[in-house]
């Protein structure tokens, strides 16, 4: 243990570090804990104080000094040996899940949370906060010159932990002028935590980042200035600073205003007034939100709002304006540098300017160059002998004056819009340094698979499929989500000319051979600032390097390793590997991606089968649904192979339906039940979507008697009402009564509930979901080892099989158990809604509300667990879209989710009667890491095979081959 750990570590993590500030206001260690003991001595003045990782047991001695009875506790039986003689009776050795035996005054925790384990760490803030009233407590958000540890958490989130257990900032600069990242906390009312948490994550944050970028300012006009390089990266950054400074100071001044109007002065008196009447933790204070709960609704007992962000919906590519250098270093294998160049030629659009770096090649190669060169007017530089790659690009780099850099393989071969999209995506953020491409065989950015035997995949294109049509299936199905990346493989790498000013060119003197450079290159890119990030709907074949032999290309590769671990560390890499190969959103784009063949294939027979048909969906409904997403998505398949597939819905639905659905881009008509029949006599095929439009539609015979009438069977019906009444004798009789009627449904189950009650005739078409949209993307929150599990269901009072009560009950308990390492998230409907007057609500969990698509893609992606306990489900659409984003789900076992859920394999597949089953399933879920890192991953391959095509071509082949 060093000296004094406390002080150490404050001094090495110090915002101000590499400036003499720090060292000029605390010379040592002895310094430092007399300025806190004077701040808690002279203004908290506590009685009793408690001191967690005491260290030395310095600020122990200092306050002991000051006749503060403090008391000291450590964790480890190395620090006993280290304590002051003077205060080793007032210091002992503990556990971080041992509650304290005494209550303090004041509980102390500086520096001390980052070192135990992440669950030990939330069940010490609990302790703290059952034990003292005032807490003094710090953890530095941010290393600046190291990667940060995995488990550092910014002040927000901190503060907002505490509020948990009613804790906020309490008002003043003292201890923050110590520490900048501490906070003096005070136990308080939950309304009050979330005003202050509120104020307290923008202002610490403004703040935090004004000192960082003005030291970080300083050093680069330094630096900068003196090699009269990247003024405008100089200024950009002056200009932000003034910006921050000046959002700081207006912040402040609205804190200001509101600490001193009326209605805050106000409330001071009304806080201290309920105080004094209901103590905190009294009965009174129990009786009171019981009161609350029960009588006021909607104002207390209710889930808090939760705000969802939908996707960036995607929006067409354009044409780059940018200048570009295409540097190709070649060295013999003249077919495929052809090959290359010729396509380049062909699916680039300007601005752009060839370089070309012939290293050391034969006379055929020679000669085709300078013929090249000539004819496309390029910039060509001839080594006379070979060089290696690294000393070839370099050349290329130096002579490169464009806005951006692009250093391609000489045995690639692009394809059309490549490089306006790869552009687009570097432009998509500014610190987008360098991008990459997806491709057959380029390591991490190979799809559908990176490994075979042990070696990088090849994966050889289908003999039907050319690298153009894969190309334009990975464009037309990608979500363009631009995800980061740890590495990029250099066959492929869009530049930003700002990175090589800023880190220089390839490392010649350790990876001159031509093996590592790419990675030690964006390593060195990643610690200077800049992200590196995947153009996900760019693919460029690759024909692996030539110029090595398989055994030798291993051999580089192993000691580039090598090389690449003593420059920057192997956890480091490690790291980036466990990212690369574990990441949801690469996961999901590989496991797309190999079934894009086949969506290609349903998308040709049905061209070829059906079109020219035209087919008219009767969708009743105002809001985005489960059953109505799943029709758009299969009309628009339908639209994809050449059918004429429309929408008709009722007048009075438009403005919320269009609202609810802002991507659609299938031709809708809105009118009245009337006008249906004879509208739908224009149609080859009309399909009712709910049980009361098959009645609607059933005069339509008369306009036209070949008209094809199909009824899509979403689920039994039936048992949405109660049985016996008028409207369940109404949806049985639904799926009978237009003779010849063609009836298909999504799963095995509802099929055979429509065979055993009325002997008709239907298919299963299959299951289907929007993979495009639903799937996982880079997380918005900040991702550590003490963030919460997120759990989500939906919960709609009205419907009773989604069994509200029942998810309700099971969520409370979770709460009860788990407290702050969970958070409850449902969506839905509204928690206002005065259906939610009948369910069990006292207990703290959150309302996302009713969702569009977009919004609910964006939910799935924020939770981990999502759960299903309806008493059934007809295919269980939600689960299967929380699956398709990466998430664990347990869901009913009786219903046609077995059609694509697998028990323990993909998902959780429970008995829902039962309470104790669904509490058992989720804690499982909770508790176990494994299991769900399991089943999320596996669901993350299974779902990419139920896309739209296959069953819109089943719907089509149902209609007019039955």
């Amino acid at each position: 243990m060093p000296e004094d750990r406390k002080f150490t570590r404050i001094k090495h993590l110090s915002p101000f570090s590499g400036s003499p500030i720090f060292s000029q206001v605390y010379r040592s260690a002895e310094d430092f804990y007399d300025r806190i003991a004077q701040e808690i001595a002279s203004n908290i003045r506590p009685k009793t104080v408690l001191d967690i990782g005491c260290g030395t047991g310095r600020l122990v001695a200092q306050l002991r000094s000051r006749d503060v009875q403090a008391f000291g506790i450590e964790f480890s039986e190395d620090a006993r040996d280290h304590i002051l003689p003077e205060v080793r009776t007032y210091c002992s050795i503990t556990t971080p899940e041992k509650p304290f035996e005494e209550k303090y005054d004041l509980v102390i925790c500086l520096e001390t949370i980052l070192s135990i384990d992440p669950d030990q760490a939330l069940t010490l803030i609990q302790n703290i906060c059952a034990r003292s009233d005032e807490v003094l407590f710090s953890s530095n958000p941010l290393d600046i010159q190291e990667a940060a540890s995995a488990q550092i958490k910014q002040m927000g989130e901190w503060a907002a932990l505490f509020a948990e257990y009613g804790f906020v900032r309490k008002p003043g600069e003292g201890f923050s002028k110590i520490l900048p990242w501490g906070m003096h906390l005070h136990r308080t009312d939950l309304t009050a935590s979330q005003l202050v948490n509120n104020y307290e994550d923008q202002l610490w944050q403004q703040r935090f980042e004004s000192l960082t970028r003005r030291d970080l300012g300083i050093s680069l006009q330094k630096e900068l200035s003196s090699s009269l390089q990247d003024q405008e990266m100089i200024n950009d950054l002056l200009v932000e600073k003034a910006q921050l400074s000046q959002e700081k100071d207006e912040l402040y001044q609205h804190y200001l205003a509101l600490i001193n109007s009326r209605s805050w002065r106000f409330m001071q008196v009304v806080h201290r007034v309920r105080h004094r009447l209901i103590p905190l933790g009294s009965r009174r204070e129990r009786w009171m939100y019981s009161l609350m709960t029960n009588v006021l609704h909607p104002f207390e007992g209710r889930g808090l709002n939760y705000d969802i962000t939908p996707i960036r919906d995607i929006t067409d590519v354009t044409p780059h304006s940018e200048s570009i250098d295409i540097i190709v270093c070649v060295h013999n294998a003249l077919d495929d540098v052809k090959k290359c160049l010729e396509s380049i030629v062909k699916h680039t659009t300007p601005p752009y300017t060839f370089i070309l770096v012939d290293d050391g090649s034969d006379k055929d190669t020679q000669d085709y160059l300078q013929g090249f060169s000539n004819q496309h007017d390029c910039q060509l530089i001839c080594n006379q002998k070979a060089r290696g790659y690294t000393f070839a690009a370099n050349q290329g780099l130096r002579a490169s004056t464009g806005d951006f850099t692009l250093l391609l393989n000489s045995d690639t071969i692009v394809t059309p819009e490549w490089l306006d999209r790869m552009i687009a995506c570097a432009l998509s953020d500014r610190k987008n340094g360098i991008v990459g491409p997806l491709s057959n065989t380029a390591s991490w950015q190979s799809i559908p698979e990176i490994e075979t035997n042990g070696d990088w995949a090849e994966n050889p294109l289908p003999p039907d499929l050319s690298v153009e049509d894969m190309a334009a299936l990975l464009a037309q199905y990608s979500g363009r989500i631009y995800p980061p990346m740890q590495f990029l493989n250099g066959f492929c790498l869009l530049i930003r000319n700002k990175v090589i000013q800023n880190i220089g060119i390839f490392d010649e003197e350790h990876f001159g051979v031509g093996y590592g450079e790419e990675d030690d290159y964006c390593l060195r890119a990643k610690k200077a600032g800049w992200k590196l990030a995947l153009a996900d709907d760019v693919y460029i074949y690759h024909a692996q390097s030539r110029s090595y032999t398989s055994e030798r290309r291993k051999s580089l590769y192993q000691q580039a390793g090598k090389t690449l671990a003593e420059r920057h560390g192997q956890k480091l890499i490690d790291e980036g590997v466990h990212y690369s190969l574990t990441s949801p959103v690469l996961q999901g784009i590989r496991a797309r991606s190999a079934q894009l063949p086949y969506r290609r294939e349903f998308i040709g027979q049905g061209k070829e089968a059906f079109s020219g048909r035209r087919v008219l969906f009767v969708l009743p409904v105002a809001n985005a649904g489960g059953g109505s997403n799943v029709v758009i998505s299969e009309a628009h398949a339908m639209r994809s192979m050449g059918v004429d597939a429309r929408i008709y819905n009722l007048e009075e639905y438009k403005e919320s339906f269009e609202s609810s659905n802002p991507r659609l881009d299938i031709p809708i008509t809105y009118g009245q039940i009337k006008d249906i029949p004879e509208l739908a006599a224009e149609y080859d095929a009309v399909i009712a979507t709910f049980n009361t439009s098959v009645a609607w539609i059933s005069p339509a015979k008369n306009y036209n008697s070949n008209l094809k009438i199909g009824y899509y069977v979403q689920g039994f019906e039936p048992l949405i009402y109660p049985e016996g009444s008028s409207a369940y004798q109404n949806a049985l009789a639904s799926y009978t009564l237009i003779k010849g009627m063609v009836l298909f449904c999504k799963t095995e189950w509802v099929r055979q509930q429509v065979l055993n009650f009325t002997d008709s005739r239907i298919t299963n078409i299959g299951v289907s979901i929007d993979t495009e949209l639903y799937r996982p993307r880079p997380p918005k929150f900040n991702q550590s080892s003490l963030q919460r599990i997120r759990i989500g269901a939906m919960v709609r009072p009205g419907s009773p099989y989604r069994a509200p009560a029942l998810t309700m009950s099971v969520f409370k308990k979770a709460y009860e158990t788990y407290g702050a390492k969970v958070q409850l998230i449902t969506f839905g409907m509204n928690s206002g809604h005065v259906e939610f007057d009948q369910l069990n609500t006292d207990f703290k969990w959150e309302s996302a509300g009713e969702l569009t698509p977009l919004q609910v893609a964006s939910y799935m992606n924020e939770i981990d667990i999502f759960a299903d306990f309806s008493s059934h489900q007809a295919m269980g659409l939600s689960a299967l879209e929380a699956m398709a984003c990466g998430a664990a789900v347990i869901l009913p076992v009786h219903g046609g989710a077995s059609d694509f859920a697998r028990h323990e394999r993909n998902s959780l597949v429970i008995d829902t009667t039962f309470e104790t089953t669904c509490w058992d399933a989720l804690r499982n879920l909770i508790e176990d890491t494994g299991l769900r890192s399991r089943l999320q991953n596996k669901a993350l391959e299974d779902v990419c095979q139920y896309y739209p095509e296959k069953s819109a071509f089943n719907i089509l082949r149902t209609l007019f081959e039955s």
